[in-house]
């Protein structure tokens, strides 16, 4: 799931741990999320919106428009 105000989060605590360590050894993090994964959140945050420099996603400008405020670089194949 990716928030715009959580940033990128999932349901597994194991999962967020390596993720998270993905993240910090990352020089740039690209999130890919699908439409019903945008607005939603999940119980760990692995990074916040603020880590995230690019969403690559399928889903239109009305659901990407607060990502594109926050400052990520919004990409649709």
């Amino acid at each position: 799931s990716v928030h715009p105000d959580l940033g990128v989060t999932t349901n597994d605590h194991d999962e967020a741990d390596v993720k998270r360590a993905m993240v910090e050894a990352s020089a740039e993090v690209i999130a890919l999320a699908t439409a019903d994964k945008l607005r939603t959140a999940s119980s760990w945050v692995v990074a916040g919106p603020a880590d995230v420099a690019h969403l690559v996603t399928d889903a239109g400008p009305e659901l990407t428009a607060a990502y594109s405020e926050a400052g990520i670089n919004v990409v649709r194949p």
